[in-house]
């Protein structure tokens, strides 16, 4: 926060406690395209983005039967889809419309079976849950999704209630920590590594709240009206539930948000129902469908949520109160929170050895080049896009299949440069990207791959790599020319940043720690990493703040994260696979690196370092 050394002129506020920081934003309802098949109780895709998709499967059709019906949603109406292969109600369900993952749940009995969607059809995969329940919380993504409490059966273990929390890591279930109260009929939202829960039958009926960081789970503030079989959507820090029962009244069609603090009420559904299904990715918009009527019928309505904002910030960095009570000046200011990572949407082509294939922020990336393994042949010109949540295939191909690139730019304003190809060598190509298609440019007048790049379509610099020269090359949105040089040659470096303010990291051989830093006129050598490595994926905000992870020593693979912060490298979050050759796109606090060369090659993960502001104290000499 601001430094103050004196503070004259005007009024500080004096209160006995300090102020609240937030307060939610207020939203409303409006009907949605009906179901094509009403159902209860319903499982949603829960991390299906905003109102305009959606997806629904499970339940009671009418009649007793179960179903597996399948339907998602365009933002106007329903459409179906295949089935799920085993029909059953009250299951799991993590995702996104057209990369979902259902799990659990009632066929009758306690089905251990997970089942992954492709935005057409259900396949049973080989990971099964360690034990069966139903009526539990689910959230998370397809590859990376959180099964927590619920009400589990033989043969999987002890009728009732448990507190057992299952994770998903894409290939397999794992028992993880227990929630604090177990209960069934209770719902969540977020991701696996930062989600909540809420509500449910204990018995009796339950206000309470728990939220998860990927570790463990912390009891916070509780519903304001107890209650079970209501749905959630959202994320830990701003989501939305609503309807439910709580046995005395049968349905409710109250609706409370969270602000990551307190829960709210906010607008009542139009319908109140319970055990209907949800989806939404953050509590700005977001779906609720389906559920059962007051005469127990499946529903098939929809009602789409919107608000103007995430809970309301009411404060600032630099606002100054005096604290009664304590007797003390304080104010707002921001704290570096740590660093995690989290896995998130796997691409549709996997492409590891494209090094440096990606660029963009976390929310608007791309991702283009790579091979097939497990050797160099089947390489590819696929480009792919990341909205923060999915990668879309673009359809627009590159003109030369390359790896070990680099890449820097935009989502949709990208400079491609230099790589591998079987034959001949594609060291000196260019390409640019307009966001509809790739064009050729000027070829660099010295090929390379393996190395890194910085800055814009019209202002970029290629450096490190083989051949392994201190060579560096400036390009002007035409032309390619001879820069200044680095201090010390070497390939598989990391690298970012702008064309004025970069970063080369590491590399090899032999593998080093070596940091360099460019100011737009000279490299200079800063403090080296904790630990050498080469071709580790490297997400720059400023040469003062610089993130590297993952990465090779040339006999083991690492999954160690190190932060700069303008003087020292600390150890940080370590990402959930040792891997190296990740490409990489967004910054030091908000990163994203994308497909490894080693398994699973489709495997994302998102890097963020929180700095929420928090009450601080000043102090005086």
């Amino acid at each position: 926060m601001a430094k103050y050394k004196t503070i004259k002129g005007f009024t500080i506020q004096s209160f006995s406690t300090d102020p609240v920081t937030s307060v939610a934003g207020s939203g409303t309802w409006a009907s949605g395209g009906a179901l094509n098949t009403g159902r209860f109780p319903v499982t949603g895709a829960t991390n299906a983005p905003a109102t305009s998709t959606g997806l629904a499967f499970g339940g009671t059709a009418p009649g007793p039967a179960k179903t597996g019906a399948t339907e998602s949603y365009d933002g106007t109406s329903w459409v179906e889809k295949g089935d799920l292969n085993d029909a059953r109600i009250s299951l799991g369900g993590a995702g996104t419309a057209t990369a979902a993952l259902g799990f659990g749940g009632d066929s009758p009995g306690y089905p251990t079976a997970t089942e992954s969607f492709n935005g057409t059809s259900w396949t049973v995969v080989p990971a099964t849950l360690t034990q069966g329940k139903d009526n539990a919380a689910s959230f998370g993504l397809q590859t990376a999704a959180i099964f927590a409490t619920g009400y589990a059966g033989p043969p999987a273990g002890p009728t009732g209630n448990t507190a057992n929390v299952q994770s998903y890591n894409g290939s397999a279930w794992s028992e993880v920590n227990n929630v604090n109260t177990a209960r069934s009929y209770v719902y969540g939202c977020g991701i696996q590594t930062a989600g909540i829960i809420a509500g449910g039958s204990a018995p009796p009926y339950s206000a309470a709240a728990e939220t998860w960081n990927g570790t463990c789970w912390t009891t916070v503030n509780s519903l304001n009206t107890a209650r079970a079989n209501f749905s959630m959507f959202g994320v830990q820090t701003f989501a939305v539930g609503s309807g439910g029962d709580d046995g005395s009244t049968p349905r409710f069609a109250i609706v409370e948000s969270y602000d990551g603090t307190s829960w709210s009420e906010q607008a009542n559904l139009a319908n109140a129902n319970k055990m209907s299904g949800s989806s939404g990715t953050a509590g700005t918009a977001g779906l609720n469908f389906g559920g059962s009527d007051p005469g127990n019928n499946p529903m098939t309505r929809t009602e789409e949520w919107t608000t103007a904002s995430p809970p309301i910030s009411i404060v600032q960095e630099g606002q100054v109160w005096y604290n009664s009570t304590g007797n003390v000046l304080k104010g707002y200011g921001k704290t570096a929170g740590t660093g995690t990572w989290a896995s998130t949407g796997q691409l549709n082509t996997i492409r590891p050895n494209n090094s440096g294939g990606g660029s963009g922020i976390q929310t608007a990336a791309l991702a283009a080049g790579g091979y097939s393994p497990p050797t160099p042949t089947n390489l590819t010109t696929a480009t792919e896009s990341y909205n923060g949540s999915v990668w879309t295939e673009t359809g627009h191909a590159m003109n030369t299949a390359r790896y070990n690139t680099a890449m820097t730019g935009t989502q949709t304003a990208s400079l491609i440069f230099s790589g591998n190809q079987v034959s001949p060598n594609a060291g000196t190509l260019t390409e640019e990207y307009n966001g509809s298609s790739w064009a050729v440019k000027n070829a660099m007048p010295l090929g390379r791959a393996s190395g890194a790049g910085a800055g814009t379509t019209t202002a970029a610099m290629a450096y490190g790599g083989r051949p392994i020269v201190t060579t560096v090359q400036d390009f002007d949105g035409t032309n390619w020319s001879t820069g200044t040089a680095l201090n010390t040659a070497r390939d598989q470096v990391g690298g970012g940043g702008t064309n004025t303010d970069a970063a080369c990291v590491g590399g090899g051989p032999p593998v080093v720690g070596i940091y360099e830093a460019w100011n737009g006129t000279t490299w200079t050598e800063k403090a080296d990493l904790n630990t050498s490595r080469r071709a580790a994926a490297a997400c720059v905000t400023t040469t003062d703040s610089v993130m590297l992870a993952g990465g090779q020593n040339g006999a083991s693979d690492y999954n160690k994260t190190e932060l700069f912060n303008g003087t020292s490298w600390s150890e940080e979050a370590d990402q959930a696979t040792e891997h190296y050759k990740n490409a990489s796109a967004g910054n030091a606090t908000a990163g994203l690196a994308i497909a490894p060369t080693d398994s699973p090659y489709a495997l994302c993960e998102e890097w963020n370092v929180p700095s929420p502001l928090t009450v601080q104290t000043f102090t005086s000499s």
